[in-house]
């Protein structure tokens, strides 16, 4: 039997790869869709700026997905970013746009697209929220038409936190509030998410700067009565090198009053959510935002 052409591919950067959703969600979604010649695969990168070659070596590459550590580092190799990832901060998806002897690549955000998902879904528990039959989630923001240059994003913003958005800090009157447990890219699409939903927040890091980021040991001294969702989008727990480590946060004082949101997805129950549900609070995993970012890149790709 002869070999089916590949017309296009797809693929994931980031480093390293050995634990990735994404090639089998998407072999699935191309032979459910009847997309011959359509193929996903895992391109482990060194380094963001190995990004061009590997674009310019594959013609049937027409996009890709940014995971950990480029949802930053990568835009610098881009030419253009759209509006959305502008505001966020990070790229977590590429559309390869080719002519006859040029090549663009657009930088864009569908991690707000999942993280919008989980959070609906944590704000509205009783409400049924579709991802494959309903597609009005992805008219509500599908700000990629107004695209800037990636220079002048880069320009624009070599001041230190200059996309840090600005909310009243959080307090005991806010029916919901937040914590964010990690500062980098994936954390910069939660916290735009939060923001557009009117939801306070505070992020905790090894290394606070910036708009509302506070050390681990200040987190410790906050009552936690004044916040009741804890979102972790730290790599800590993912299978493989971090499986069994948590961030350093005190789960005793959790309680019913609490949810906890863990960005990572394999395993299902990370330490983070395991130790949480000991404490009594509600818990979900990473994995439906995955579908849903994939999803959204699809149609990204394909506009």
């Amino acid at each position: 039997m002869a070999t089916p052409e590949i017309l296009k591919r797809y693929g994931l950067v980031g480093y390293p790869l050995s634990h990735s959703f994404s090639p089998g969600w998407f072999k699935e979604f191309f032979r459910n869709n009847s997309l011959k010649g359509h193929l996903y695969e895992l391109y482990p990168l060194t380094s963001p700026s190995h990004l061009p070659n590997l674009v310019k070596e594959d013609e049937t590459l027409n996009g890709l997905n940014v995971t950990i550590p480029y949802k930053e580092s990568i835009i610098p190799y881009l030419d253009f970013i759209t509006g959305r990832a502008a505001s966020v901060g990070a790229v977590n998806t590429i559309k390869i746009v080719r002519g006859k002897a040029t090549i663009q690549l657009i930088g864009h955000n569908t991690d707000v697209d999942g993280f919008d998902y989980l959070l609906q879904s944590y704000l509205n528990p009783t409400q049924e929220h579709s991802m494959s039959n309903d597609k009005s989630w992805l008219e509500v923001e599908t700000d990629f038409t107004r695209l800037i240059t990636a220079q002048s994003f880069l320009d624009a913003n070599k001041e230190e936190n200059k996309n840090d958005f600005i909310l009243p800090p959080i307090d005991s009157t806010s029916s919901k509030s937040a914590i964010i447990l990690g500062n980098g890219g994936a954390s910069k699409a939660v916290r735009y998410s939060l923001f557009k939903h009117h939801i306070p927040y505070i992020i905790v890091s090894r290394n606070p700067v910036g708009c509302h980021e506070i050390s681990y040991e200040e987190f410790e001294k906050i009552s936690p009565q004044n916040y009741n969702l804890i979102i972790n989008t730290t790599p800590l727990g993912t299978k493989g090198e971090y499986e069994t480590k948590k961030p350093a946060i005190d789960y005793n004082k959790l309680t019913q009053q609490h949810h906890l949101i863990d960005l990572v997805y394999n395993p299902a129950i990370t330490p983070f959510l395991k130790a949480g549900l000991t404490s009594g609070t509600t818990a979900s995993n990473g994995k439906k935002m995955l579908i849903r970012q994939a999803e959204a890149s699809w149609f990204f790709w394909c506009k």
